[in-house]
């Protein structure tokens, strides 16, 4: 499965229900955005404890369902202070230049996602 697929399916899940079919759906505040790194061959699991999301689907109207995601990278939390410096620091993230993250993507009639390039602000 693709990570952009794997990125809607876990939003999907945050979902506590659509209102009616093709408006926003609502992800709750306590949700979270978690991810697994590799650091010296062994599995880390984080979480980034700031981020907002944005689901509007409707099975009948594809081309106007989407998937926003808006992310404060500072918030990231591995479990580990000196990683999550060097997350934030300027050889990774650099949040004094780049404090948030964004991702965007909408679904094909064939339900194939079509993520967008990453910009920065």
């Amino acid at each position: 499965m693709t990570r952009t697929a794997t990125l809607l399916l876990f939003l999907l899940s945050l979902i506590t229900g659509p209102v009616q079919a093709g408006t926003a759906w609502t992800v709750e505040e306590s949700s979270r955005l978690g991810f697994v790194a590799t650091q010296g061959g062994a599995p880390v699991e984080g979480v980034f404890e700031k981020c907002e999301a944005e689901i509007a689907f409707a099975p009948g109207d594809l081309a106007n369902s989407k998937v926003s995601v808006g992310i404060e990278i500072a918030s990231v939390n591995s479990k580990s202070k000196d990683r999550d410096d060097a997350i934030i620091s300027p050889g990774l993230f650099d949040v004094s230049k780049w404090p948030t993250a964004s991702f965007e993507t909408t679904l094909s009639a064939d339900w194939k996602m079509a993520a967008s390039k990453p910009t920065r602000p």
